[in-house]
Formats: C-alpha cells, sequence, structure tokens
C-alpha cells in the first residue's frame, strides 16, 4: 500500500488559505478606499437658475402686405369706400397707429386693440386679435403706436381687421 502524506497540522494548506483571505481582504479594502475617493471627488453639483418661461411668439398671417396709415385708412373707407373695399377687403394689411383701447373681452368673446384714426371721435381701425396672440395685450398701453398685421373685412363703425398679431412698436 502506498502512503499518502498528508501535511501536518499548521503545514502549507492553512498558509495558503490565511494567504487566500488576506488577498481577499486586501482587495475589499482597496475597493471601499476607491469608491471613497470617487464620491470625494465627484464635481460640485451646478447651482442653476430658474429658468424662465419660454416668451410666447405671436402668430403672423403671412404673405405680402399691404402698409397703411390707420389715419389714413380710415378716411379713404369713409370718403371713398368703394375704392378702399377694392384696394384692403380680404387682403392682409400693416396698419400703424396710436393705441386708442385695448378691447379685453368682446360680446363675441374676442380681444381687440382700437388704432385711432379719422376726423370723427368715434371712428377708427379695430383690430381683432387672432386667439393665439391675447397675450400681446398684457404688453400695450394707451397711447403707444404699433405696427398691427390683420386681414381687412371693410368697414362697419370702424375698419375691422381680423386674426391680428402686433409686429412692431413704433418708437
Amino acid at each position: 500500500m502506498s502512503q499518502t502524506h498528508l501535511p501536518a497540522p499548521g503545514g502549507r494548506p492553512k498558509s495558503s488559505a490565511l494567504l487566500i483571505g488576506v488577498a481577499i481582504g486586501v482587495l475589499v479594502i482597496a475597493g471601499a478606499g476607491v469608491i471613497w475617493m470617487m464620491m470625494l471627488n465627484k464635481p460640485a453639483p451646478v447651482a442653476t437658475q430658474p429658468s424662465e418661461p419660454a416668451k410666447p411668439v405671436a402668430v403672423v398671417l403671412d404673405g405680402p402686405a399691404i402698409e397703411a396709415d390707420a389715419t389714413a385708412l380710415i378716411n379713404l373707407f369713409k370718403d371713398k369706400q368703394e375704392e378702399a373695399e377694392a384696394k384692403y377687403n380680404g387682403k392682409v394689411v400693416d396698419v400703424t397707429g396710436s393705441i386708442s383701447a385695448k378691447l379685453d373681452g368682446n360680446l363675441d368673446g374676442t380681444r381687440a386693440i382700437a388704432l385711432e384714426g379719422g376726423v370723427q371721435r368715434f371712428a377708427g381701425v379695430r383690430c381683432v386679435l387672432k386667439e393665439a396672440n391675447y397675450f400681446q395685450l398684457a404688453d400695450l398701453e394707451r397711447g403707444e403706436t404699433v405696427t398691427i398685421r390683420g386681414r381687412c373685412e371693410g368697414l362697419t363703425t370702424d375698419v375691422v381687421l381680423r386674426d391680428c398679431a402686433v409686429i412692431r412698436k413704433v418708437p
């Protein structure tokens, strides 16, 4: 029978187990150290400013527009209605004038800007805003001069423009 040599107590197998245990312990400690260093060295959070809400953008009619002064427009409709209707009705018009009133909540639920014009005290140009452009009323004051783009519908008591947008304030 052959004899198998078993290691004596405290021999090689015990030191191998100890060496493996120490190696695992060193790896665990090193890994914990690396994670700790990563936590210490992470970039500081960037202070963010609360962002301002996006400002709405006016919805403006496309295409070429006929430029007109509010006073000249109302006077033409009052004095030469047929000529004015042929030139302006159904067309896109950029009308410039002084704001006489902001009409917030007409009977039909629309909002409009009245521009002064004409020789008659109550005659003017009524610019009915496109619903998407109602926000523009907040930035306007009576007496300011503006240019408004809209589609001319003709004369009632005022010259009426619909689907309007303020395209610029005139200094």
